[in-house]
């Protein structure tokens, strides 16, 4: 008996870790277009649902009146919003930049989905132009630089990508590209250099500093990386390099 009741124990236990996998969170599913686009997706009839545009504010979500009866615009720009209908609707979305997407969406049963539009080009900042030209030059990469170390960014500009991605740069280290920030004219971008040897490796601000960057900054800072670490490396440079 007492073997008997160990088994079905074990098999408890082995159940509760088969469910939890599915009960793991996961990110927003990923929509990327052009601006003027169309999406088809699929909404939770039953719970809110959330739509983001990656970059950008968005400004409204119009709809008929009976299908998206009040949607909420959120502090991070993003819009939530409930469904009233179990048919087939057309909604469009307008963002502050001035771009907008149409969105054909079939309402499902299910928890509310999450949903981020990546545009393909850049996004527009006109204000943040303004705001990059009005400001001395040094003064502005300082207030970039101090931003992103502090993690506030200036108004005017938007995470654009916070997937982690391979890069590479001349010198025996491994990158990570793991955040970028767009304004009007300038971008921020964020990677991870690790020294992969057993020695330690010169830190030479030079080597990152490729056409169109305007700043290179380790963090910590430092002129060695030893063998096996890691610092992060943030780049300033033109959102748009003429050929």
């Amino acid at each position: 008996m007492r073997k008997q009741n160990k088994a079905l124990l074990v098999l408890s236990i082995l159940s509760g870790m088969i469910v939890y996998p599915a009960l793991a969170s996961t990110g927003p599913a990923e929509l990327r277009g052009e601006n003027g686009s169309t999406f088809t997706m699929t909404v939770s009839k039953e719970s809110a649902n959330v739509l983001m545009v990656q970059g950008d504010r968005i400004t409204a979500l119009t709809s008929k009146a009976s299908d998206v009866p009040d949607p909420e615009k959120t502090g991070n720009g993003a819009v939530m919003f409930s469904v009233a209908t179990e048919k087939p609707f057309t909604f469009v979305i307008e963002t502050e930049s001035g771009q907008v997407f149409s969105v054909r969406a079939t309402p499902v049963k299910g928890q509310g989905r999450v949903y981020r539009i990546a545009p393909l080009s850049p996004v527009s900042h006109p204000a943040t132009k303004v705001w990059e030209k009005g400001n001395p030059y040094e003064s502005l990469l300082l207030a970039l630089s101090k931003g992103v170390l502090t993690g506030n960014v200036p108004d005017g500009y938007s995470l654009v990508d916070d997937k982690e991605r391979d890069a590479s740069f001349a010198g025996p280290v491994r990158a990570k590209r793991l955040q970028v920030w767009d304004g009007g004219n300038l971008r921020v971008e964020k990677y991870r250099l690790t020294n992969p040897n057993s020695w330690g490796l010169s830190l030479n601000e030079r080597d990152y500093a490729s056409r169109g960057v305007r700043s290179v900054m380790f963090w910590p800072r430092s002129s060695v990386l030893p063998g096996g670490a890691t610092v992060s490396l943030y780049l300033i440079r033109d959102l748009e390099v003429n050929p």
